[in-house]
């Protein structure tokens, strides 16, 4: 009840900056609506504010949704990537064809050389027909290509080869599309975008994302040798397109000159959304102009001449709140590699449709445009946009996991997916294995914070025998399981979600099957058999369960009479939680989410506190970290240590601001 229905929407809340956003947004919105009680046209033609009303309206909604469901970057990325290949492959053909391609069911105009209302360019006697795409216009088309090219740009500095080899050729392709349009704009705004969010990309940019930067300079400049001509004459140079740029140039000024008499005329509530093509017209009778009633090129100016002073607050509020917001979420150093270059991206877009907005109105006017607009801004300042699952999760640090959200569903995908990857690769990573030994004291395959001090207490608390039954519970590739094992004699039984991890415990300890029993499991739905172990180890796994109380009974059943159950665990302030509402006391380890259900079992315990060596080694991962970035990219797993980065900024950070503690659980039935 507390998120009204929208997901997301109490995260969203308590942003510091995109709550404001929101604000302004739907303030906007709402003004929008009532400026069709004013409207210029409201007695002839009230539909005309009504409709431009409505559509802002349900886009501001949108963007809003967008801001709440947090959908994941890569996602994103992924969809604008595919739509610009496709707009690509159109643009392309219809140069080739100089005219449409028959594509008229999915909305492409008909239209050939001969069309007296078409967009061309002359050099001499060469002729250029600009392309139009599934737009009704070249500069719209343009907008679209650019939204598309800059978002596969995050594949270019993916860490994965296959996503690479695809951002190349898509950035490649939509790339040329983009400069076959001819719009300066949308050429300069790529430019600005990508550029003023580079400084944020420099981190993920490898040798290899050099070489694909490379190959899409070399198609820049194959374009401005093969189309010289058209290029001089875009500028004004030559007969005949001279006069055409120059009658282009002159209308843009006439409807800036319109815009600046319409807010003259009602400086506060404006002319109405959607109304000014209409005041404009008016203002053309009488005069010697041979035009139409049109937008002026510049959003500000639209916003301002339709909405008056009061639209213009609420519009670059909006912008300056988003700015704030996206700028926060982009110096997160805690954001995967993925999903930080398709964060970069959307914010790069966002900027880009900012600039084009100085030199043409469809970010303001279009419908499409819009909604790339203010959606793609929404879902860039998602509090939970970086989120390696979705929705519905919990903030934890640990030895699985790092400074991840988990989810309250295992098999989501994108956790899923990251765990067989990083089994995948680390068996036979020299760089991981080098990590874990100078930070870790040992390579056990740490994901997290477990170092040796904390596993050799761990097994100092269990105090086994040899024969025992142990149950560990998130055992990964098992080598943590191996190592108490080798070193109590005890029996380990090792549950993972993991195949690829299971498989390669396996397949390891093939000789060690009286000590070591390993088996793929979901710690949601796993049915233990009662009064079966010694003891149950959780080394920061307890955060996969959707409900600790529940799991705590099951483990505590499962438990012999006088049986251990110890876990290590982390607690803190989630990131997207106001620092306000999370009090200090809450890391005290009685008053934890793992110590509620474990007094809720009946269950007394003990605690150990290992904080400060979390933050000893949140120190010391950087250091080993910035060392050995040349043996993880030479390795292609550039993506790990993205998230060892991340790990190590975020426990760091929450330990010197008092919002982070990690304690070594131990109770006994």
């Amino acid at each position: 009840m507390g998120d009204h229905g929208v997901p997301g929407l109490r995260d969203l809340r308590r942003s510091r900056w995109g709550r404001w956003w929101t604000l302004a947004l739907l303030l906007l919105a709402l003004w929008a609506f009532a400026s069709t009680l004013w409207a210029f046209q409201r007695r002839n033609y009230p539909e005309v504010g009504q409709t431009a009303a409505l559509q802002f309206g349900i886009v501001a909604l949108f963007a809003v949704v967008c801001a709440c469901a947090a959908p994941r970057p890569r996602h994103i990325v992924a969809t604008l990537a595919v739509v610009c290949a496709l707009n690509g492959l159109i643009t392309v053909g219809q140069v080739w064809n100089m005219g449409a391609l028959g594509l008229r069911a999915l909305g492409e105009f008909p239209y050939t050389a001969e069309s007296n209302w078409i967009s061309i360019l002359r050099a001499g006697d060469l002729t250029y027909v600009r392309p139009y795409g599934l737009m009704p216009h070249p500069n719209a088309l343009a907008g679209t290509l650019m939204v598309g090219v800059l978002a596969a740009c995050a594949w270019v500095i993916s860490a994965r080869r296959g996503r690479w080899l695809a951002g190349v050729g898509i950035v490649t392709l939509g790339g040329w599309a983009l400069l076959l349009t001819f719009s300066r704009a949308a050429w300069i705004a790529v430019a600005l975008g990508g550029g003023l969010l580079l400084p944020f990309a420099r981190l993920l940019i490898t040798r290899r994302a050099l070489l694909g930067m490379g190959t899409v300079g070399l198609v820049v400049a194959l374009f401005f040798i093969s189309y010289r001509p058209f290029l001089a004459a875009r500028v004004g140079v030559g007969d005949g397109q001279q006069a055409i740029e120059l009658r282009s140039i002159s209308d843009r000024l006439v409807f800036t000159d319109f815009a600046l008499r319409s807010i003259a005329e009602r400086p506060i509530f404006g002319v109405g959304i959607g109304n000014f093509p209409w005041r404009a017209s008016y203002f053309i009778v009488g005069t010697h102009y041979d035009l139409r009633g049109d937008n002026v090129h510049h959003v500000l100016l639209s916003a301002w001449a339709e909405l008056g002073t009061v639209g213009l607050v609420l519009v670059l509020i909006a912008l300056i709140f988003a700015a704030l917001a996206i700028g926060q979420r982009l110096r997160d150093r805690t954001v995967p590699h993925e999903d930080r270059a398709g964060l970069i991206a959307l914010a790069a877009i966002t900027v880009a449709l900012i600039v084009v907005g100085f030199f043409d109105h469809y970010p303001w006017t279009m419908v499409q445009m819009q909604t790339a607009w203010w959606g793609l801004m929404g879902a860039a300042l998602a509090q939970n946009s970086v989120d390696p699952v979705g929705l519905n999760s919990v903030t934890i640090v640990g030895g699985l996991g790092g400074w991840w959200s988990y989810p309250h569903c295992l098999q989501d995908d994108g956790m899923y997916d990251f765990y067989e990857a990083f089994y995948k690769v680390v068996e036979h990573s020299a760089a991981h294995a080098e990590f874990c030994r100078r930070v870790f004291g040992r390579n056990l395959c740490q994901h997290g914070f477990a170092d040796m001090e904390q596993v050799d207490a761990l097994i100092a608390t269990l105090d086994l025998q040899p024969g025992d039954q142990v149950l560990e519970l998130g055992c990964g590739n098992g080598m943590v399981a191996e190592y108490i094992a080798d070193q109590t004699g005890a029996h380990i039984t090792g549950i993972d979600y993991s195949p690829q991890g299971v498989d390669q415990a396996q397949r390891r300890t093939a000789g060690k099957r009286e000590h070591l029993t390993f088996a793929v499991g979901d710690l949601n739905t796993l049915e233990l058999p009662a009064a079966t172990y010694d003891a149950i180890i959780s080394i920061d796994s307890i955060y996969f369960s959707n409900d600790y109380t529940r799991t705590v009974r099951e483990w505590r059943a499962a438990l012999r009479p006088g049986g251990k159950l110890v876990l290590l665990y982390a607690y803190g302030r989630e990131p997207w939680v106001a620092k306000d509402d999370f009090p200090a006391e809450n890391l005290a380890p009685e008053r934890t989410p793992l110590a509620a259900a474990l007094i809720a079992n009946g269950l007394r315990f003990t605690t150990q506190n290992f904080t400060a060596q979390d933050h000893a080694l949140a120190v010391r991962r950087t250091a080993v970290l910035d060392d050995l970035r040349p043996q993880f990219e030479a390795e292609d797993i550039l993506f790990i240590w993205e998230n060892r980065c991340g790990d190590a900024q975020g426990v760091r950070q929450a330990i010197e601001e008092g919002l982070h503690a990690r304690y070594l659980y131990r109770s006994e039935t």
